[in-house]
């Protein structure tokens, strides 16, 4: 379970680029609603069992959102002139990515 794929680039290039997992965020989302389901349908187990997969996930997404941040930060913020950013985090053709030029190598 991948929240983002870090691809950097070999060679003489000094691009890293960061291309987020649509798959995961759709698939938090039915848990989600199969959770408040569960629970409006009195189905404790299933529900103990969505919420417990959402507190894992939740733990696997806030672990890799801090590497994703300690990267962006270290290339100068959000706005810096050396990262760009393309696509959207719900769309599986044009999946959002994250370019980074890195300056420190």
């Amino acid at each position: 379970m991948i929240w983002f794929y870090k691809k950097v680039n070999k060679g003489n290039t000094r691009i890293s680029t960061i291309v987020c997992n649509t798959g995961m965020f759709y698939f938090r989302n039915i848990i989600a609603i199969a959770g408040v389901v569960a629970c409006f349908l009195n189905q404790v187990a299933i529900a103990a069992i969505c919420l417990a997969t959402l507190v894992f996930l939740l733990y696997k997404f806030i672990a890799k959102e801090e590497i994703i941040i300690k990267e962006i930060k270290s290339q100068g913020g959000k706005n810096s002139k050396f990262m760009s950013y393309s696509g959207n985090k719900y769309s599986f053709k044009n999946p959002l990515t994250i370019t980074i030029i890195n300056q420190n190598n």
